[in-house]
């Protein structure tokens, strides 16, 4: 049994090499990325797992099948083809000032450019981010490489600002609908591109120049891709949950019903269940 609960760990290969518990997502993720749209965005409260469902993609579109021994996904039909994975966590952006998120973008594409051998700045005399993720993603075409684009916490930069004395918020949103865009007219070099992120109010004004994006935050078939349906929290916690009803001579069936009042309360379809919240 499985006895090592990790809090907030958002690595998979970290869970699996340790041995903790994984509730296993991979069949839903496999339902994802053998779609035929590519381009997805998906929006889901703070601390609801997004950011290990971006480390787990990452594994997965760089080719790493043995990590995924004993999930789902490890006996479909998946190639588990080698991608480029570029791979940008705006939350660990700079982006107190719309100067600050334009100089951490650009410095954390020419990091990405360098682990690939190449000087993003060689590439264009533009400095802007929209810029050099155009040259990047130019760069993997021109090689004959293909490239996947995760993009975490998508409208963090906005999140975080809003409310500050004398912030222009419409500034910070010309700075990532600019980059944002670069995806639109760099499409033919991206291969599958996902985004996460917390609220859909700044969908509009940041997305506006994509046409493509599949907003799956509301999709019947994604309901459960993050969180804990009510089957996985009694399948993979039964034997916590039998050890602290023996413990306190409790119904089973109440101890659950009471678990189910506290904790279960997001639902993202309304023809599904609800699912509980991991950090909860």
């Amino acid at each position: 049994m499985i006895n090592n609960i990790q809090y907030g760990t958002s690595t998979l290969s970290m869970l699996i090499n340790q041995g903790s518990m994984y509730i296993d997502k991979t069949a839903r993720i496999y339902d994802l990325i053998s779609q035929h749209t590519k381009r997805f965005v998906l929006y889901r409260p703070r601390r609801f797992g997004k950011s290990l469902l971006i480390d787990t993609l990452s594994e997965i579109f760089q080719g790493n099948k043995e990590l995924f021994k004993g999930l789902a996904i490890y006996d479909t039909d998946y190639d588990w083809e080698k991608y480029v994975v570029i791979r940008i966590d705006m939350a660990n952006i700079e982006s107190e000032t719309p100067q600050m998120l334009k100089d951490s973008l650009c410095d954390s594409i020419k990091r990405i450019g360098r682990k690939l051998g190449v000087d993003i700045s060689t590439l264009t005399s533009i400095t802007a981010p929209k810029s050099y993720l155009s040259a990047l993603l130019e760069y993997i075409n021109d090689s004959n490489l293909k490239a996947v684009v995760l993009i975490d916490e998508c409208d963090y930069p906005i999140i975080a600002n809003i409310g500050k004395p004398q912030t222009k918020i419409e500034e910070f949103l010309a700075v990532l609908r600019d980059f944002y865009l670069s995806f639109k007219t760099n499409d033919k070099a991206i291969q599958f591109l996902f985004l996460t992120g917390v609220t859909r109010i700044a969908y509009t004004s940041i997305f506006s120049g994509i046409n493509n994006l599949n907003d799956i935050s509301f999709d019947s078939s994604f309901w459960d891709i993050l969180g804990y349906s009510q089957e996985e929290l009694e399948t993979n916690f039964s034997p916590f949950i039998d050890a602290e009803v023996k413990a306190k001579g409790l119904k089973r069936s109440s101890f659950i019903d009471s678990i189910k009042d506290w904790y279960d309360g997001y639902r993202f379809s309304s023809k599904d269940s609800s699912v509980y919240n991991p950090a909860d």
